[in-house]
């Protein structure tokens, strides 16, 4: 004999009712039989329980963070101080590279003959790269202090730049770091490519 199917109103009828349940706590030492005990799970390093909970030894430190530096924000303040880094740069890397050098410092596009005729400045790569960092800092204040905390000379920095010349000085006594000989070196080689064309 079936059952009878239930209807709407039998699940209406319904009131929930409390089974009793006991809570069984596994014993994990408990061996399978008196003979043969299980073994214990390795133990865990000290580093490991340190990096799973998050916590170390030493107190976690609850001082105040110090306010970030506040870098005014004025348009064209970082042209100047970066073309002269660039410009700088390509000047230690003539010796080593000259094409790269030459890139830099030249002329960042062809000039027009209108510009030609009125001797126009054109700006070099190094003032247009300055001048597309400058505008990136006008947007942004992160970008402002990582621009003026690397042209910030700190004592390092004034230290490197004091022996500059003397390296100079030694390098330019080896003809491989001389920047006048590898520049006519690379005119000369420019020269004989445009010839043979």
């Amino acid at each position: 004999m079936q059952p009878e199917p239930l209807s709407e109103r039998d699940f209406f009828d319904l009131t929930p009712e409390t089974v009793p349940f006991e809570r069984v706590v596994p014993n994990h030492k408990a061996t399978v039989d008196s003979d043969t005990p299980i073994e214990e799970p390795p133990k865990r390093s000290p580093l490991r329980d340190r990096i799973l909970k998050g916590s170390s030894d030493k107190p976690r430190d609850t001082r105040a963070k110090p306010a970030k530096k506040s870098v005014p924000n004025v348009p064209g303040q970082f042209v100047e101080p970066l073309t002269d880094f660039y410009n700088g740069a390509a000047m230690l890397l003539m010796p080593f590279k000259p094409a790269v050098s030459m890139a830099i410092i030249g002329p960042a596009r062809t000039p027009t003959q209108e510009e030609l005729e009125q001797s126009a400045d054109i700006p070099s790569v190094a003032e247009n790269c300055a001048r597309a960092w400058d505008e990136a800092a006008q947007r942004s204040e992160s970008v402002r202090r990582m621009i003026d905390g690397f042209l910030t000379v700190g004592v390092w920095g004034a230290l490197i730049a004091a022996h500059v010349p003397i390296l100079v000085a030694v390098a330019g006594d080896n003809p491989k770091f001389n920047p006048a000989a590898a520049m006519e070196a690379m005119l000369r080689k420019q020269q004989e490519a445009g010839t043979d064309q």
